[in-house]
């Protein structure tokens, strides 16, 4: 900057300020930088927890040239062994093993705790303290939050140290990032701010499961992994959906084009949830309004949306969702009004497929009876968050498939919980 009483012209000022960004860029940078290096690397982690147990084994009289027969769970620490291991660990990580830590662990009769369970908290924080580091890189505007955009480029710089990835071709990649951050932005911003904390991002459980593919060696066929979302298996099928749906090849999926949705696999949307969700979603308007041809459609990232809501209906957040498309009225509420107005639709296609069908005023007694709502014949997003059993009622309301696991329900060998709910959901939800 010049002296006191000394101007710059546009450009000169210009360029100063580009350069105290540049400079406040490397500084932050550089900070990261250092704390990241301060992390306990896994090698050193591993070196300390064999470390440990050499030091259980003499303590036990065993000979170091003797195959332990003791399994690593039961390898117990004092509280003096405790200390030093703690002792052993980089200055910023000491905090992880105050003595405040060793008191909230599960302990013997002798006062000792499992070193197992020590280790797994050690690797649990520093792989989040390494997380966050690691997305602060991210965070353009250094206010401890990423934007959508920042999280895909996150993902962009990240893809190639993730080796179950490594088959993915080129063409895929901005489809394969629009898909992974959608999942980050449906769960962890459920009211579309536009932007997740750093911290929230770390320790979810979306991070988590995003983490269960990053460490796969991409050889290994572990059991389970197709169901994970990031998967490249996964993230094709989701895709390749999208444009098996898009007949007319235009990248958007037109009301009728979206109502064939997951017909493979038995799901049959009601006519009036679809009118309501191209209603309720972000839709584009395609061809001439002013000749009447015109209509709106759906994009990719709002089909992610739907998948997402669809296949983890038990989550607070999916739930949400569809209320959201339920509630066309934004009343904040469904009367008998709207539960109706779903319910016609669910009849009249259960009489196109032969089944038997009930009548309508059953199927709502039926749902007031499974939600039990603080105010009669009033159903609120509270209610269906609170009965655990939200996630069966709006299968009922918005899919014919869904009506008849529930009807069916005694006679199905794995139990409804089988039929409805998560088909692809992870063991865990984070928080609405």
């Amino acid at each position: 900057r010049p002296a006191a009483g000394l101007a710059l012209g546009p450009e000169a000022e210009a360029e100063c300020a580009e350069l105290e960004e540049a400079a406040t860029q490397l500084a932050r940078g550089l900070a990261l930088q250092a704390r990241e290096e301060s992390l306990l690397p896994d090698a050193s982690l591993a070196a300390l927890e064999e470390q440990a147990m050499e030091t259980y084994r003499r303590s036990q009289g065993v000979a170091e040239h003797v195959e332990a027969e003791t399994p690593a769970e039961v390898v117990l620490l004092t509280y003096e062994d405790f200390r030093a291991l703690r002792d052993e660990l980089p200055g910023p990580m000491k905090v992880l093993l105050r003595a405040r830590e060793f008191l909230r662990l599960p302990r013997d009769s002798k006062g000792r705790v499992s070193s197992q369970e020590v280790f797994r908290r050690i690797h649990n924080t520093t792989c989040s303290m390494r997380t966050r580091t690691q997305l602060k890189y991210y965070d353009a505007e250094g206010k401890g939050y990423l934007r959508e955009q920042d999280l895909e480029n996150y993902l962009y710089d990240f893809i190639d140290n993730i080796p179950s990835l490594a088959s993915m071709i080129d063409s895929f990649l901005p489809f394969y990032v629009y898909t992974a951050v959608r999942r980050f932005v449906f769960f962890l911003d459920p009211r579309r701010t536009g932007r997740i904390s750093v911290a929230k991002l770390a320790n979810s459980a979306v991070m988590e499961e995003f983490y269960e593919i990053v460490s796969l060696d991409g050889e290994d066929e572990v059991e389970g992994a197709a169901r994970n979302w990031f998967s490249l298996e996964n993230t094709l099928r989701v895709y390749n959906s999208y444009l098996e749906l898009d007949v007319d090849q235009n990248g958007m999926l037109s009301k009728s084009e979206f109502s064939k949705y997951g017909m493979r696999n038995l799901v049959h949307l009601t006519p009036a949830f679809v009118d309501a969700l191209f209603e309720e979603a972000l839709t584009y308007r395609t061809g001439d309004a002013s000749s009447g041809k015109s209509e709106h459609e759906m994009d990719y990232k709002t089909f992610l949306d739907f998948v997402l809501a669809f296949e983890n209906r038990r989550s607070p957040q999916s739930i949400a969702f569809l209320f959201r498309v339920l509630d066309f009225r934004r009343n904040g509420h469904l009367s008998d009004f709207e539960l109706c107005y779903f319910i016609h639709d669910l009849l009249e296609l259960l009489a196109s497929k032969g089944q038997v069908v009930p009548e309508r005023e059953d199927v709502l007694q039926e749902i007031f009876d499974m939600v039990g709502p603080e105010s009669p014949g009033l159903l609120t997003l509270k209610d269906l968050l609170r009965c655990r059993v939200g996630h069966l009622v709006l299968s009922i309301l918005i899919d014919v498939q869904g009506f008849i696991l529930y009807d069916n329900r005694e006679s199905l060998a794995g139990g409804l919980e089988d039929g409805i709910g998560d088909e692809r959901g992870p063991d865990r939800y984070d928080p609405l």
